[in-house]
């Protein structure tokens, strides 16, 4: 999970279109970090989920570019 967390978050959230600018990602399951800026915390399976730019259950999204 953390190779593809890392995969995605260096792309700077190109792969899907997403603007991570003044974003800080982490895993609360993991100990993972990326970013400086506004905290989205959840574990790692649901970072994946939103830097696909998928939407989570609790309404939480990353913008997009």
């Amino acid at each position: 999970m953390l190779a593809v967390l890392d995969h995605l978050a260096a792309a700077d959230g190109g792969l899907f279109g997403l603007d991570l600018t003044g974003v800080r990602l982490e895993a609360t399951d993991a100990g993972w970090t990326r970013g400086d800026g506004e905290a989205v915390r959840t574990d790692s399976g649901r970072l994946v989920a939103l830097l696909a730019g998928r939407t989570l259950p609790d309404g939480r999204a990353l913008r997009r570019r």
